[in-house]
């Protein structure tokens, strides 16, 4: 099973042991992979499993993730770990609590998207 190689990996990124304090929680909504919420019992983690000959695309989605975040205009989760685990690549991602947005969350996510998409990061369009 995949969970200790993972729960493992956290556990190493974090410098503290990270237990889960129940089954991994399967997650609706997206089509290319299958994702979970990891409960501790202090924090949680959102899980992404993909084929591992796909461990590429979590790599670049985490790289992406983290030029973002470097950027200090969106909030997005903290990327905590990605690899591979028999079969599958993983992604573990901070658990972000999302809410419905107001008018007023939507105005100032046009304005941050707006304000990255000021950011150069090279003489070409697009990123890297």
């Amino acid at each position: 099973m995949i969970w200790p190689d993972i729960t493992k990996d956290i556990s190493l990124t974090i410098g503290k042991e990270f237990r889960l304090s129940s089954s991994p929680q399967p997650l609706s909504g997206g089509c290319i992979n299958q994702s979970y919420r990891l409960l501790g019992s202090e924090v949680s983690y959102f899980v992404k499993l993909n084929q591992a000959n796909l461990v590429s695309m979590f790599n670049s989605e985490a790289a992406g993730l983290q030029e973002i975040a470097s950027s200090s205009t969106i909030r997005v989760p903290l990327v905590v770990s990605s690899g591979i685990s028999g079969n599958y690549s993983y992604l573990v991602l901070e658990w972000l609590d999302l809410t419905r947005g107001t008018s007023g969350n939507w105005y100032k996510m046009g304005e941050n998207l707006a304000k990255l998409h000021l950011i150069s990061v090279g003489s070409n369009f697009g990123w890297r």
